[in-house]
């Protein structure tokens, strides 16, 4: 009996009345006890009053049950508190029942309040009661609506609006994946699909995309799936997130909650699982509009297309690769260099970085100014050529790169340029690197693979690493001129290339470098290279290179030109030879078969040198001859086929002249707005203008005007520029056949021809004694040219342009007048008809194959 009621009932004597107390007593005792275990077991949650408040009231149920002798036991409270709480605390109920320790009652009351208190502060507009059948979790699954993607309409499009939250994303791949299934779609697919499910990756937002029949089949493509991610990106799958779907959450009973196999496999993987709120698809967001931007998709490509519509299937596998292809906002790369780290199909590869600053900035052009490291301008960068030591060792052609890489170490031990040192205190070595280079002849067949070793020049310092750069190279013009004089007289025109030329250069500066990569000597690691002689990628390498060959070609009777002085000349009798270098390719006309072989032998003793034989292919141009009419051919459709396959021009509509009569380049065609700036700033404007400047300074005159107008929009083009810009290379395309051709002629002369729009200057040769004949279509200018008298007439004249009248008057210059049809120079100065411009084209000796 209660010690309070024994203290309120009187004393008395008599049994009978102590006896009737307790009898009354028990009685109530037993209803009280009812009405607690009742209490205890039937109370629930409401989400309303605090789940603190709930817990401590069950509490008090279960100490008035234990009162009344009812042993129930700490555990047994335990599970009647998770029993009666809410679906969102699932997570909770999950965790308890996965470890293998015990929680106690105080720890159990502070994670669920915990996990209450973030449910509140991240799903507060989510939250929302469920009924009396739900909170017993005996809720009946939810009717899923068929999913009818057919017709491509705005209504199929609509889609309640949702809150906006800030989510942080993962910092790697495979932290975090979103599934969802989506279905049943119909008409059923090919193969008997009616559902589809989708994994994506959270940080590459890169999507997997699996036909499956039935929700239960998700169990097996997912397995597929970790099995396939993980063994390519050698990470481990860490979280995965999905809706409470039977498939993946499992089911209720009488016992509870019975896990399906798709929980089990995750608690075996020790992978983490999370489950959105009841009714907020948008927890799954990333899932569900990923579905609904492919389902858009997949309507279009249908309707467009007019497929049957069963082969939705198709059309969505087809929709998941194109958006893996797109780069993300995000991060800014493709979705498979993103998973794998990989660069893909990156088109600048061989960018030289121009700044020590490791300062991260925003590039002022994306893709117009592209750096190579690059012998020749005509080299043109070929996809496929390893960028680094490590890709050359790993891809199909190993061996032809790794012999490459062995003849480059020979010639640089043969050539004694540097020597195995300590690195001196206060020195810092410049880095190296490997460049490869696929050669291919006039054809673009291979002909054979070139590595070099290339120092990081970018990285010398003025004044301590080097002093002086420039070095001469020859000129367009004046190779033009000797193709000229070696079509009239016939001469043998052979060439000549210098293995690793710059190596040849002798250094006055002490230089160090890093040992390459792939050639570090064993047990001498920590030693550097001392250049000796200079190499590729040093800023006065061509230089040194220059000096050297010079020094020894001036010392073997050859002298220097005074306008090129890449142009040598050496008279021995009635024999003559000319030599032309350009960096390191050496081309020899001569009129004599033995002086030729003889100072091929020179150089040879000299240089490590390669006798190409008879001239065929140089600086990208293809040399025909026909030495019988003594005619001589240069070509350039190679490097022009080129260019248009680079700019996606090869299958273009052709034109019969460059620019017509009465267009105009102003600046009212440039840019007059920001949006008009930021829409042309990743047109490659400036590639396609310095590809037709190089083939217009070799061999195509034709389009010299429009490529100099072209030029001056470099930094200010508009879409009328890029359009000009186009249709040069549609030109381009039709007359790719055209040959620069020279003829045998009854009489060598140097003529030029003048025109009123365009002001140049014209060399002398000096070996010629006649004067230089200067055509004119403008009377007064060639009056006023033979007048030495001074008239008022002309002292708006400035004085600088008397000039051409000091060297008329002492013979230099022969100044005769000639009609408007006949002037040559009329296509390099304005757009013309396009049969005079045809007619001009074949005047200046650009003929058919």
């Amino acid at each position: 009996m209660d010690k309070s009621i024994k203290e309120c009932v009187p004393k008395t004597k008599r049994a009978k009345d102590l006896e009737y107390v307790k009898t009354n007593y028990t009685k109530v005792d037993k209803a009280e006890m009812t009405t607690h275990f009742k209490l205890l077991t039937t109370t629930v949650y409401d989400g309303v009053s605090g789940v603190r408040d709930h817990i401590i009231k069950l509490r008090h149920y279960f100490n008035k049950a234990n009162e009344m002798k009812v042993e129930l036991g700490e555990k047994f409270l335990k599970w009647l508190i998770l029993e009666s709480l809410l679906v969102s605390f699932d997570a909770v109920k999950l965790t308890y029942n996965a470890l293998k320790e015990e929680w106690t009652l105080e720890e159990l009351m502070s994670i669920v309040v915990q996990h209450e208190v973030s449910l509140k502060k991240n799903e507060t507009h989510s939250l929302a009661l469920v009924t009396d059948q739900e909170m017993t979790n005996r809720r009946k699954s939810l009717k899923h609506e068929e999913c009818v993607y057919m017709g491509d309409g705005s209504k199929g499009k609509m889609v309640a609006r949702t809150k906006k939250e800030k989510i942080d994303r993962c910092g790697s791949t495979l932290d975090l994946i979103h599934i969802d299934i989506c279905g049943p779609l119909t008409p059923t697919a090919l193969g008997g699909y009616k559902y589809f499910i989708i994994f994506i990756d959270d940080f590459s937002r890169f999507g997997y995309v699996e036909l499956i029949h039935e929700k239960s089949d998700s169990l097996n493509v997912f397995k597929a799936f970790k099995a396939k991610v993980e063994l390519q990106l050698g990470k481990l799958i860490k979280v995965v997130k999905f809706d409470r779907g039977g498939e993946y959450y499992g089911r209720y009973d009488e016992t509870g909650r019975n896990p399906g196999p798709f929980t089990k496999f995750l608690l075996e993987c020790g992978i983490d699982a999370r489950y959105t709120m009841p009714d907020t698809l948008q927890q799954n967001g990333v899932a569900e509009r990923r579905n609904r931007t492919l389902l858009n998709m997949v309507r279009c490509m249908l309707s467009n297309s007019s497929l049957p519509e069963f082969l939705w299937g198709e059309a969505l596998r087809t929709a998941t690769y194109i958006l893996n292809q797109v780069p993300t906002t995000n991060q800014g790369e493709h979705g498979d260099q993103v998973e794998s780290g990989l660069p893909v199909d990156d088109t600048v590869v061989n960018e030289v970085p121009l700044r020590i600053s490791q300062r991260v900035h925003r590039p002022a052009i994306s893709d117009d100014y592209m750096v190579y490291l690059q012998e020749h301008e005509y080299d043109g960068y070929d996809a496929f050529d390893p960028v680094t030591y490590q890709e050359a060792i790993h891809c199909p052609q190993f061996i032809s790169w790794k012999e490459a890489m062995n003849d480059e170490m020979n010639s640089m031990y043969m050539n004694g340029v540097w020597d195995l040192v300590e690195l001196p205190h206060g020195c810092k070595p410049v880095g190296c690197k490997w460049v490869f280079k696929t050669k291919c002849d006039s054809s673009w067949k291979i002909e054979r693979y070139k590595a070099r070793l290339v120092v990081k020049g970018y990285s010398q310092r003025e004044g301590i690493d080097f002093k002086e750069t420039f070095s001469p190279v020859s000129t367009k013009d004046s190779f033009r001129v000797i193709m000229a004089i070696v079509a009239h007289f016939d001469l043998e025109l052979h060439q000549m290339d210098v293995k690793t030329a710059f190596l040849n250069g002798d250094l006055d500066e002490e230089v160090y470098i890093e040992q390459p990569t792939g050639f570090v000597e064993i047990g001498k690691e920590d030693l550097v290279c001392k250049l000796n002689k200079s190499i590729y990628g040093l800023k006065q390498a061509s230089r040194q290179w220059y000096l050297k060959f010079d020094r020894i070609i001036t010392q073997n009777g050859f002298k220097e030109n005074t306008v090129d002085r890449c142009i040598y000349l050496r008279v021995s009798g009635s024999s003559y030879i000319f030599l032309v270098l350009y960096v390191d390719d050496i081309l020899l006309a001569s009129n004599d078969p033995d002086l030729l072989i003889e100072i091929k032998h020179m150089l040879s003793t000299h240089f490590d040198m390669k006798d190409l034989g008879e001239t065929s292919y140089v600086l990208g141009i293809k040399i025909l001859r026909d030495r019988a009419n003594g005619v001589l051919k240069l070509s350039q459709r190679a490097y022009i086929e080129k260019i248009l396959k680079r700019f996606n021009m090869h299958n273009c509509k052709s034109t019969k002249a460059p620019i017509v009569k009465g267009h105009k380049f102003s600046k009212a065609q440039c840019p007059q707005n920001d949006d008009e700036r930021e829409e042309m700033r990743t047109i490659p404007y400036s590639s396609v203008v310095g590809s037709l400047m190089y083939a217009q300074v070799c061999t195509r005159p034709d389009i010299a005007f429009v490529v100099g107008m072209l030029g001056r929009s470099l930094s200010n083009l508009g879409s009328q520029h890029w359009k000009a810009a186009k249709k040069v290379l549609r030109y381009l395309q039709r007359t790719k056949d055209l040959m620069l051709t020279y003829q045998r002629t009854s009489l060598l002369d140097v003529v030029g021809f003048c025109d009123v729009d365009f002001v140049g200057s014209l060399g002398v040769v000096d070996s010629i004694s006649r004067p230089l004949k200067l055509f004119y279509d403008n009377f007064a200018a060639v009056a006023f040219s033979k007048n030495t008298r001074s008239i008022s007439r002309s002292k708006h004249i400035d004085v600088k342009f008397y000039f051409v009248k000091e060297k008329v008057a002492k013979s230099l210059i022969d100044i005769e007048h000639m009609s408007t049809k006949n002037m040559l120079a009329d296509p390099l100065t304005k757009g013309l008809p396009v049969i005079a411009f045809q007619e001009y084209v074949s005047q200046m000796g650009l003929l058919e194959a």
